[in-house]
């Protein structure tokens, strides 16, 4: 019986549990889209950059300009609940990596996650070949998509180019 006290497992176990809490508030925090577009940048400091539950209008491309990142929404019930949407008459990249002249890689890892991109073709009626790809990849070396969807594009939604990526050729 203990008096006073509560067990020292106890105490160790929501020790561990604020140290884990801190971690993850450090590692990964949801944020607008004015906080997101930094965490996204080259200043950027987290390895996790995540944006609130919305529907965000892009018009003007966002740079990921750093590696070894996930990029990701905020899921209340589905992937659906983050959703970056081309702006009416916006014709680039919603997102895109930058790429070096030279051809040399910018990125080594980038993940995008728990998200849905529309290509918002019902309010983006020009010519389809006048649209880029909502999301592009020109220069990282390891990409990985999971749980997210490409919807009403007007064009192509996801286009990995090679430009850069240090692969062995003729192999």
């Amino acid at each position: 019986m203990f008096v006073g006290a509560r067990p020292v497992a106890s105490r160790i176990r929501d020790v561990s549990l604020v140290i884990l809490l801190l971690r993850l508030t450090h590692w990964c925090a949801a944020a607008s889209l004015a906080d997101f577009t930094k965490c996204i940048s080259a200043n950027g400091k987290l390895t996790v950059c995540q944006l609130d539950p919305g529907t965000y209008q892009i018009g003007s491309t966002l740079f990921v300009s750093r590696s070894n990142i996930t990029i990701k929404g905020t899921i209340v019930t589905s992937r659906g609940d983050t959703i970056l949407r081309r702006a009416p008459g916006f014709q680039d990249p919603l997102l895109r990596d930058v790429y070096s002249p030279t051809g040399a890689p910018t990125s080594g890892a980038i993940t995008l996650r728990d998200l849905t991109i529309d290509g918002n073709r019902a309010q983006n009626v020009a010519a389809y070949a006048s649209y880029s790809p909502e999301v592009n990849f020109f220069s990282t070396k390891s990409i990985l998509v999971t749980n997210c969807d490409f919807i009403n594009s007007p064009n192509t939604s996801l286009a990995l180019y090679g430009a850069g990526t240090g692969g062995r050729r003729g192999q």
